[in-house]
Parts: C-alpha cells; structure tokens; sequence
C-alpha cells in the first residue's frame, strides 16, 4: 500500500504522511505513519513503499539475469561479483 503526504492540520508547518486509501487526505481513522517538518523529507519518507518494491523487482531481475547467464555458460566473475554487490545492497535496503 503505498502512502500520501498531506499538510498536517494539527500543527503549522508540518507534514503528515498516512497510508493511501484513495480519499484526499488517506487513511485518517488510524494514527499516521509519520508527521515531520520538512516537505522533502516527507515526501522521501512517502516513497518508501514505492523503493522497496522497486528494490524487490530489481532482485528478481537480478536473480533472473544471473540463472539465465548460468545456463548460457556466460556467468563471468566479475559479473557474479558485481551482480552480487547490487543483490546483497538491495536484500539489505529491503530487510530494514
């Protein structure tokens, strides 16, 4: 699910970011994911749901590269070897 940042009416000049129901301020019956200062942050702090899937994606493909290159006997060393920095960054950045 992913999340909206909407000003927050609480306090002047801070942002709040809620999970995205499709209403024009998100899901506002629950507390909301974070309430931050700065409009840049906000939307950082937003599109994280957006990043991990990204992130997701980007291992499968990854993964899916490296079998294909396994069988086509092309899997070189240094492609396993960057192949795997990205795997072990990613599989990072998504465990939190």
């Amino acid at each position: 699910m992913d999340w909206t940042v909407d000003r927050c009416p609480e306090a002047e000049g801070h942002y709040t970011i809620r999970r995205d129901d499709g209403s024009e301020h998100g899901d506002t019956s629950g507390q909301p994911v974070a309430t931050v200062y700065d409009a840049d942050n906000a939307a950082k702090i937003a599109a994280l749901p957006q990043l991990v899937r990204a992130a997701r994606l980007a291992i499968e493909t990854i993964e899916a590269d490296q079998e294909r290159m396994v069988k086509a006997d092309v899997l070189n060393d240094e492609d396993r070897y960057f192949q795997g920095r990205c795997l072990e960054a990613l599989r990072a950045a998504v465990a939190g």
